[in-house]
């Protein structure tokens, strides 16, 4: 594996999470509170990462010659308060989680989705 590759892919990957990031914290500014029990209102919204794994794999293709793979954690975030304005204060708190894999490939000398 040609180190400037993995190099790349690295870059590429850091640049992914970074999107990632950023839509989880505009998820957690838009969130939508709804009541539930006691008056209390709960605001749900997804968040990914910010850990992942990463993996590049070579082919055995001559125009794809690599796949590189990212994991990381989509987890469902809850934030509890019994005004809008302390939900958003709330830190939040994981209800669930799955994990994600993405497979790019790298064609024409760079990583494509």
């Amino acid at each position: 594996m040609p180190p400037a590759v993995l190099t790349s892919f690295e870059k590429f990957s850091q640049g992914w999470m970074s999107r990632l990031e950023q839509v989880s914290q505009q998820n957690s500014r838009e969130l939508k509170p709804e009541p539930v029990a006691n008056g209390r209102l709960v605001g749900r919204y997804i968040c990914y990462g910010p850990d992942c794994v990463r993996e590049v794999r070579g082919t055995d293709s001559k125009i794809t010659p690599y796949v590189g793979i990212i994991r990381y954690a989509q987890k469902v975030m809850e934030k509890e308060g019994d005004s809008l304005q302390k939900i958003k204060d709330h830190p939040g708190a994981s209800t669930s989680e799955i994990q994600v894999t993405e497979i790019f490939r790298y064609t024409g000398g760079r990583w494509v989705y």
